[in-house]
């Protein structure tokens, strides 16, 4: 009766805990960002150019500019350590699962400023291209909003299942007339440095990471360059 009781106990928690980490990435994209309606155009006495009431949408992100898919990331994982990854299905939409231990350190992929969540365990990064990448449901987060944050810098620790990320843009194509034909955002899977070269990787494969003195300066302005050569002696 006893083990009955635990194993009914185990099974709840199980579930408890896959529910409040299902589809986190749409929550932290619609959440508090949405629909605000806006009343005070009907009645005021100012010059209203809507002339009745108006509401607004907002979206995390601007259109890219340069976006280019072979820009290379590096592994989540500290320099020539391992990992692999496999479609994490919990998640609506396209979300990478990288294998790192319950509590492992967890490393940015790429260099960028950290965003406002709603979601203490969550840490939504912002690139210099206009693209995201999202690192959902971690046991711990160590970057703190509008942080600057470097690639191969040590961001958080892994949850149970590893580490979910996901990588996305805003699509200008999802949008017709200014407004959003439907989900606004575009996923995709990067090329990550490995020992192997600059590599689509496979699901389910395992790679050695690379994080090399080129790609930490390469989202870096021509004055940090010249700063990150000089303390590390680079010609």
């Amino acid at each position: 009766m006893a083990q009955h009781l635990k194993l009914i106990a185990l099974l709840i928690f199980t579930l408890s805990a896959s529910y409040t980490s299902a589809q986190s990435l749409r929550k932290l994209l619609e959440r508090p960002y949405g629909i605000i309606e806006s009343k005070w155009e009907k009645d005021a006495q100012v010059d209203n150019s809507f002339k009745s009431a108006s509401s607004y949408t907002f979206y995390r992100g601007k259109f890219p500019k340069d976006f280019n898919i072979q820009t290379p990331y590096a592994l989540p994982v500290k320099n020539n350590q391992k990992t692999a990854w496999k479609t994490d299905p919990r998640e609506p939409f396209k979300t990478l699962n990288f294998h790192i231990k319950q509590g492992d350190t967890i490393y940015a992929t790429r260099s960028g400023i950290a965003c406002k969540t709603t979601n203490p365990q969550q840490l939504l990064i912002y690139h210099p291209d206009q693209t995201f990448a999202a690192y959902l449901v971690m046991n711990e987060n160590f970057i703190e909003p509008g942080e600057e944050v470097q690639v191969g810098q040590a961001i958080g620790k892994a949850g149970p299942t590893g580490a979910a990320i996901s990588f996305f843009f805003l699509d200008e194509n999802k949008f017709k007339g200014g407004l959003s034909s439907g989900y606004p955002y575009s996923h995709f899977i990067p090329v990550f440095r490995t020992t192997e070269g600059d590599v689509k990787p496979e699901e389910k494969t395992i790679y050695q990471a690379v994080t090399d003195h080129d790609l930490i300066m390469q989202d870096m302005s021509k004055r940090d360059k010249k700063k990150y050569m000089k303390l590390h002696n680079l010609k």
